[in-house]
């Protein structure tokens, strides 16, 4: 009996735990997307993972096409809204 009441108990954390964490980057999203300055959030491995509507209207590349790629291949961020470097 104490392995059943044990693994609901695991469950139910592992539960909570993953909404807390799911709960916590969208709140974390929410503050980059409307921070007033042009940003981007960068991981580890060089892939962008946030990049808000400031830096969008700056560069004029939409989130979608810069999300997951990596910084380095991307010239947006190096150039002026008409294409000059």
């Amino acid at each position: 009996m104490s392995a059943v009441l044990g693994n609901t108990m695991d469950t139910t954390e592992r539960k909570w735990v993953e909404e807390a964490r799911r709960s916590s980057e969208q709140r974390l999203s929410d503050i980059i997307e409307f921070l007033p300055d042009a940003t981007l959030v960068v991981n580890r491995d060089g892939k962008v993972i946030a990049w808000n509507r400031a830096i969008e209207e700056m560069t004029g590349s939409k989130r979608k096409t810069c999300s997951a790629r990596e910084i380095i291949n991307m010239p947006c961020l190096f150039m002026e809204k008409d294409g000059r470097s």
